[in-house]
């Protein structure tokens, strides 16, 4: 039995190799594909032009509305051969789109080896205009899930999240918890 999920659009399919949907709104936030080119290339229009589509194992799925969520396609021909690989992923899931004070995706082929993503504190550095310390990743990692602006993805063969922080709530959060001595001031050499 195959792992596979299929997507299909307007008599187009392709295998599915893994997805990430967000669960609030069931909009796909990342896709990648394997097919023929041609095929790719036609679900790819038939998405863009909000052609009806179904995805095995998802049937609430809806591709996004490219004023809340751009996605690029990064493409992959494989040598000698007609079939390719297609991967959609958002524009705020790239480092040079990141944009202070909106969400962002953080995007994993696999969960990561420790509790916090190792690309989190990067991002959240990236998001914040405001000043934060490596030591303080994983507190912040566990807060914002407790606090929800950290919502984990739906995924198939991936693994994400969704990050919208708030700078006002993080600057309160970081000055209660070092009042408090959960947080520590960092130490300069």
């Amino acid at each position: 039995m195959s792992s596979f999920l299929t997507i299909k659009s307007q008599g187009l399919s392709a295998d599915v190799l893994s997805v990430a949907i967000h669960p609030q709104f069931n909009t796909i936030i990342s896709l990648c594909v394997l097919g023929n080119k041609s095929s790719l290339e036609g679900l790819w229009a038939n998405l863009c032009m909000n052609h009806p589509f179904s995805l095995s194992g998802y049937p609430n799925a809806r591709w996004p509305q490219s004023k809340t969520l751009a996605l690029r396609p990064i493409r992959y021909q494989w040598p000698n051969s007609t079939i390719s690989t297609m991967l959609w992923i958002p524009e705020h899931a790239c480092p040079k789109f990141l944009a202070p004070e909106h969400p962002a995706y953080l995007l994993l082929s696999h969960p990561p080896a420790t509790e916090t993503p190792p690309t989190f504190f990067a991002l959240l550095n990236t998001l914040l205009s405001c000043p934060l310390h490596q030591d303080w990743a994983e507190p912040l990692w566990r807060w914002g899930l407790e606090a929800e602006w950290i919502t984990p993805l739906i995924g198939h063969h991936m693994v994400g999240w969704e990050i919208a922080p708030s700078l006002e709530h993080c600057i309160s959060w970081i000055q209660q918890a070092l009042r408090q001595g959960t947080l520590s001031v960092p130490q300069t050499a």
